[in-house]
């Protein structure tokens, strides 16, 4: 899994509550298919197949805009609404998934966020594996993405 983060100021946090023009961390995700794993691999076969990962290897995620929630001047974790293009099986939807954002300490933040999606505004089927011609198993429509992130600022340039 690969993910990016602009560069941002220190104050980052504070001063995107103050000037949402401030919150505009470049945000890039890729999660290859192949990566995602259930409690069976039989399972993890038929989501591969469904999810089409021979044309599409990757589920991508791209930030379009983070929209601060919490009040100004608010201290801890910070809650922004963070509007997205995700892709998924070569459907690319707009989606607004609520997330937190806290500092960890001087150097890192933790990021995180979930949301509810449905399989199919993303053209896929959910899987229904069958034995002999009977289902074994019938997947929900119904599926939570969730993610956490501990991002580290890199150190600068050495003089």
């Amino acid at each position: 899994m690969s993910a990016g983060l602009s560069r941002r100021t220190p104050t980052f946090l504070k001063s995107a509550l103050k000037d949402p023009k401030a919150a505009k961390p470049s945000v890039q995700v890729s999660i290859p298919v192949a990566n995602l794993k259930s409690y069976a691999e039989a399972m993890d076969e038929v989501m591969q197949d469904h999810l089409n990962m021979e044309k599409y290897p990757r589920i991508e995620y791209r930030l379009i805009e983070l929209k601060p929630k919490s009040a100004t001047g608010a201290a801890g974790p910070l809650q922004f609404d963070a509007v997205g293009a995700l892709t998924v099986s070569g459907a690319t939807r707009t989606n607004t998934m609520p997330v937190t954002i806290e500092r960890v300490d001087k150097t890192k933040i933790k990021v995180a966020g979930s949301t509810p999606l449905k399989m199919t505004d993303f053209d896929v089927v959910p899987p229904a594996p069958r034995i002999l011609g009977m289902p074994v198993i019938k997947t929900g429509d119904e599926i939570k993405i969730s993610f956490e992130w501990l991002l580290e600022q890199k150190p600068g340039p050495a003089r």
